[in-house]
């Protein structure tokens, strides 16, 4: 393997990183800034959440057990919007867009 090669292997994976994600800042799974709306800040902490949602058996939980810190809009209706959202997503284009991001 000469030297050229793993930079233009590097060039490549760079291009690749630009057409998926995109040079501007729209794409809302990259920005999230775009949709301040949709987060739910929530008092619970994310090791809690992770092992109830990934453990061998994922449980449910209420939006209470969840704690959403108090914000201007009501919580459930954001999620009930965002659920909405995700279904006809499915119904129409047939693949879910519907994802949980817990940040520390």
């Amino acid at each position: 393997m000469s030297i050229l090669e793993p930079q233009k292997i590097q060039d490549k994976i760079n291009y690749w990183k630009k057409k998926l994600i995109g040079e501007s800042n729209k794409n809302p799974l990259v920005d999230l800034r775009q949709n301040q709306k949709r987060l739910v800040p929530l008092l619970r902490d994310s090791s809690f959440l992770y092992s109830h949602f990934t453990g061998d058996e994922p449980e449910s939980l209420t939006i209470s057990e969840l704690e959403p810190r108090q914000i201007d809009e009501d919580p459930l209706k954001i999620l009930d919007e965002l659920r909405e959202e995700a279904k006809s997503t499915i119904e129409e284009k047939g693949f879910n867009s519907l994802f949980l991001v817990i940040n520390t």
